[in-house]
C-alpha cells in the first residue's frame, strides 16, 4: 500500500467507529474536491449506519409493543370473565329481591334497588366492552374511536352512587 487518505467515522456521542479509506498500490493525491467527496461519503455512511440502528430500535420496540398488547389482551379476557359471574350473581339476586320482597321495602329501598339495577346494567355493559375489546384480533388495526371521557367519568362514578 503506498497511498492511503480517509475520513474517520464518528458517532453522535464522539466515539470513533473507524475510517471511510481510500487506498492504492501507486501514490496518489487527491483533489479538493476529491476530498469533499471522500467527506461527504463518510456523512453518508454515518446517516446511513444511525437509519439502520434507528430502525433497529424502531423495530424492537414494535415486537416490545406487540407482545404488551398480546398480554393486555389476555388480561382484559380473563378479567372480564371474572367480573362476569359475580355480576351474573348480583343480577340475580337483585332481580329476586325485587320480585319477592318489593312489597316489604319501603320507597327509599325501591330507590336503592333501581340504583342496584342501574349500576349492574351499567357495569354489564362495560364488561361487555371488555370482552370485545379482549376478542380483536388486532386492536392497533381496528377504527379508532373518540371517547367522551366526561361521559366515561359519569358512566363509572354512576356504579359508586
Amino acid at each position: 500500500m503506498i497511498f492511503y487518505d480517509g475520513v474517520p467515522l464518528i458517532s453522535h456521542n464522539r466515539l470513533p467507529l473507524g475510517n471511510l479509506c481510500v487506498i492504492d498500490h501507486e501514490p496518489k493525491l487527491l483533489s479538493q474536491s476529491q476530498i469533499k467527496s471522500l467527506r461527504a461519503l463518510g456523512r453518508q455512511v454515518m446517516n446511513i449506519l444511525n437509519l439502520r440502528k434507528t430502525k433497529l430500535t424502531l423495530e424492537k420496540t414494535l415486537l416490545n409493543l406487540e407482545e404488551k398488547n398480546l398480554e393486555l389482551e389476555r388480561f382484559a379476557y380473563v378479567a372480564a370473565h371474572d367480573l362476569k359471574s359475580p355480576l351474573n350473581g348480583i343480577n340475580r339476586l337483585s332481580q329476586l329481591l325485587s320480585e319477592n320482597y318489593r312489597s316489604q321495602v319501603d320507597n327509599e329501598g325501591k330507590e336503592i334497588i333501581i340504583l342496584i339495577a342501574k349500576s349492574r346494567d351499567k357495569l354489564g355493559k362495560l364488561i361487555d366492552r371488555l370482552l370485545e375489546y379482549s376478542r380483536s384480533e388486532n386492536v392497533l388495526k381496528e377504527n379508532k374511536s373518540q371517547i367522551n371521557i366526561n361521559s366515561l367519568i359519569d358512566d363509572f362514578s354512576g356504579l359508586f352512587v
